[in-house]
């Protein structure tokens, strides 16, 4: 088991297929019931005061050092299939994409946007989760939960590519 401080780490949730680091953490705070947000960042990003990211995600150098992942789950593997950083730098140098890379796996993500020129184009970047009613209803078939899909949360895709349904804007 891991832990941060005094704190213990003794449970984890499965990863499911695409699913964001975003949802990872949502689900992790509602199974374990956990009254504060900052006690849920502190024991899984190892720092109480992290903004949530769907595009890059602090703290993923702490959660890759935790012993309840499994040793598929690497640092990597949660940077480039449980965010949107592979899409956010796909028309990028690749001096400048391992650059924000690095910083993004060491914590440090502040002023990616700028780094990427984002700041300087309307670029409109999803605020409010969507998804899938059909994916949903096969999530809590298949996994007795629903979980925020990567792929809707991609600024470009409107339509559910499995079920070729319109994606539904959540409140969250």
């Amino acid at each position: 088991t891991a832990g941060v401080g005094s704190l213990m780490l003794r449970y984890f949730p499965n990863v499911y297929p695409d699913e964001l680091l975003y949802s990872l953490m949502a689900r992790y705070i509602r199974h374990t019931a956990s009254p504060a947000v900052t006690r849920a960042n502190t024991e899984v990003l190892g720092k109480r005061l992290v903004l949530p990211s769907l595009e890059f995600p602090s703290g993923i150098d702490h959660l890759d050092s935790l012993d309840v992942l499994s040793s598929t789950l690497s640092r990597e593997h949660i940077l480039d299939d449980m965010t949107l950083f592979n899409y956010m730098t796909a028309y990028t140098r690749p001096k400048l994409v391992e650059r924000i890379r690095s910083r993004v796996l060491t914590g440090e993500v502040r002023d990616w946007y700028v780094m990427l020129g984002y700041a300087a184009f309307k670029v409109d970047r999803v605020t409010m989760l969507r998804f899938c009613q059909h994916c949903a209803d096969e999530m809590v078939i298949r996994f007795g939960e629903c979980y925020w899909n990567r792929l809707h949360q991609l600024p470009s895709v409107l339509v559910c590519p499995l079920h070729r349904t319109s994606l539904s804007h959540s409140k969250v």
